[in-house]
């Protein structure tokens, strides 16, 4: 294609056959359904409605802006490195794979749709933007958010919010601004750094293990059961509902406020040497250990002391 053309897909069905490549001008899919079977490339794609499906790889090399329209078919589509995905719209992934090994940034006043099984996966060395506060949520099913590059919620001043998608964390999130609240569930392993002002909010069950919350910003567990399965530290922590579990540790390195929730499961959180734990609230030790080796105070009853449950002055 010559640039500056447009090849446009638009109602009934098309397919994109093994081997296929087009570049040089934009390819737009605004209705109908284009199947991509076996390996195919497209250098500029733009998708304003219908439907991307198929059973094969479809690798967008330069830009792939969407607006609106479902990626489908079971397939997988592919944005590599020094690519760029722009997501602008109400759009969806159904049933289908999307690897990001490149730059995605999501804006606009839609959410984006992870659903049947379908996987966003955020690569090492990838970059995804959520430059909004919107949802990342599932019509029907389930779906996946793995992040191994880096997660950066910024610009928005409000919430962004995963809800009922499973989101894994095993390198970088960054809160720079408003609030990144997981209401999905999950497992993390990796590293949370939250900018002054801004939130990391948990307010569904998440597995932690060998994570690391960073900076001035506030961590909070709201609500759902946090589950201890590695060695977890925090600069900043605020539990105000939930569970704290697991058997493994909780170091908050400086600040702690606890008002509300239990901790079980046979764990241990540790308030170490110039750190501060303020409790004000109904708060509950179950089978869990809490070592202070900081500063303790409570402006309401203490902890209520249960079966198997520690709570030494220091240690």
């Amino acid at each position: 294609m010559s640039a500056g053309t447009t090849l446009q897909f638009a109602n009934g069905t098309f397919a994109l056959s093994n081997g296929s490549s087009i570049s040089g001008g934009e390819v737009l899919i605004s209705s109908g359904t284009v199947n991509v079977n076996g390996q195919s490339s497209i250098q500029n794609l733009r998708m304003t409605g219908g439907n991307l499906g198929g059973t094969g790889t479809l690798t967008t090399t330069h830009i792939f802006t969407w607006t609106a329209g479902t990626l489908t078919g079971g397939g997988i589509s592919v944005i590599p490195a020094g690519a760029h995905l722009v997501i602008n719209g109400g759009v969806s992934l159904w049933q289908r794979t999307l690897n990001n090994k490149g730059t995605t940034t999501w804006s606009g006043a839609s959410d984006i749709g992870i659903s049947n099984g379908s996987a966003f996966n955020n690569v090492a060395g990838a970059l995804f933007e959520a430059q909004n506060d919107r949802l990342i949520n599932t019509g029907q099913y389930g779906g996946t958010f793995n992040n191994a590059g880096t997660f950066r919620k910024l610009i928005g001043v409000g919430d962004t919010t995963i809800t009922s998608v499973t989101f894994n964390n095993s390198s970088v999130v960054q809160v720079q601004s408003g609030a990144l609240k997981l209401n999905g569930g999950g497992t993390s392993s990796g590293v949370f750094n939250v900018s002054s002002g801004a939130l990391l909010d948990f307010t569904g069950s998440h597995n932690l293990s060998n994570a690391t919350f960073n900076g001035p910003g506030l961590t909070r567990h709201s609500s759902g059961n946090l589950a201890l399965t590695g060695p977890v530290t925090a600069q900043q922590w605020h539990m105000t509902g939930g569970t704290l579990g697991g058997a493994s540790t909780l170091t908050v390195t400086q600040n702690m406020t606890w008002t509300a929730g239990s901790w079980n499961d046979g764990g241990t959180t540790i308030i170490p040497v110039s750190a501060n734990l303020v409790i004000n609230g109904s708060v509950s030790l179950w089978a869990h250990t809490l070592n202070n080796k900081g500063c303790l105070l409570y402006t309401s009853p203490s902890p209520r002391d249960r079966t198997r449950s520690r709570m030494p002055s220091s240690a």
